[in-house]
């Protein structure tokens, strides 16, 4: 793997052979320990996803690529996002941090691999399965849960995962910030969608169509140090026919009791693009309160082209920017505070107390 390091891990090299005090324990090559778990995740884990998430999903869709080449991806936005290339002498993390960063990225999707339905959670039984990445477990459990922020919901099933997390906390006399580390991950995830995770459409099921069109539409996808740069190049085909998005809604049967129905509905490819930029750009807000210590991404610009069968443009459309701009909105983030805490429900209390 020398020979193949990305950025960031070229840096966790340099970082765990010239400053051992930087991590919880003193010998140990921290780059060593990194060395072998991804060896062993390229060997007997990451080859096997793609097929695993198929096969133990509900909807046995076949889902954009969740190879090694994905963690790769991941793993270099990240160096991306921290100007790991222009500047990497003036990284914001700690040397242990780069190497929890890693390690979280490198286990994140591994449960796809036991189905999609809270894959997520299955973040730390990976690590422990895995016969590499060292003998700490408490130190596994806390990479884990960085890792699994990346999507799902917590245990009270709120979608705020990262904040659930500690905004700090210590492996043994190294202290790191799990909600900065997690916020890196998912949005890394987010981003490094592109073609090379897509599969000719013919080739696919139609319930998975939908996103390896999505993907494959990705012909550039890059970060400047402020915004992320995405391009996409639409098919005139496929920007004049639509494709079937499934989803699973639960009903009630007459005995009272749930079942998941498919729903199918027919989508534009081009209305897909929208969506998901919407999506991706919510995840820039979310990510942002947690990461602006080391990086802020001020928004999103796409340029949107449907090219015809020898890659002409047949049509441009306006150039999309995603950013905070113009005077806030007015839905009061206090709605549900004032449920419980408003000036009529105080005056009332305070004045039964005083009957």
């Amino acid at each position: 793997m020398t020979n193949l390091l990305l950025p960031l891990e070229k840096l966790l090299q340099q970082k765990a052979t010239s400053c051992n005090e930087g991590f919880p324990r003193i010998p140990g090559n921290y780059f060593t320990q990194y060395n072998e778990l991804v060896n062993q995740l390229k060997l007997n884990f990451y080859p096997k996803i793609d097929a695993g998430l198929s096969a133990n999903s509900p909807d046995h869709s076949f889902y954009t690529a969740h190879n090694s080449e994905h963690f790769d991806e991941v793993v270099r936005y990240a160096g991306e996002l921290l100007s790991i290339g222009s500047n990497p002498d003036g990284i914001k993390l700690q040397p242990y941090e780069i190497y929890v960063l890693l390690v979280a990225i490198r286990v994140h999707d591994v449960g796809n691999i036991l189905g999609r339905e809270e894959h997520e959670k299955k973040c730390f039984h990976i690590l422990k399965t895995c016969n590499a990445g060292g003998i700490d477990v408490a130190e596994k459990k806390k990479i884990a849960g960085i890792a699994q922020a990346h999507g799902g919901k917590t245990t009270l099933g709120d979608k705020d995962t990262i904040g659930a997390l500690d905004e700090k906390n210590s492996i043994g006399s190294i202290t790191i910030r799990p909600r900065l580390l997690a916020a890196l991950v998912r949005f890394a995830d987010e981003v490094c969608e592109n073609n090379s995770r897509a599969t000719d459409l013919n080739t696919v099921p139609d319930q998975s169509k939908i996103y390896h069109a999505y993907a494959g539409a990705i012909t550039g996808n890059s970060f400047d140090g402020k915004w992320i740069n995405l391009e996409f190049m639409i098919p005139q085909k496929l920007a004049k026919e639509t494709l079937n998005s499934y989803r699973y809604q639960e009903v009630m049967n007459e005995d009272g009791s749930c079942c998941k129905q498919e729903v199918i509905t027919p989508v534009y490819l081009l209305d897909v693009i929208f969506d998901r930029l919407e999506k991706m750009n919510r995840e820039r807000t979310y990510c942002n309160r947690f990461m602006k210590d080391v990086v802020y991404v001020e928004g999103i610009r796409a340029k949107i082209e449907i090219v015809d069968e020898d890659h002409d443009v047949v049509k441009s459309l306006n150039p999309i920017e995603l950013t905070e701009q113009g005077y806030p909105g007015e839905d009061t983030i206090l709605h549900s505070y004032r449920e419980k805490f408003n000036g009529h429900l105080i005056s009332q209390e305070l004045m039964n107390k005083h009957e």
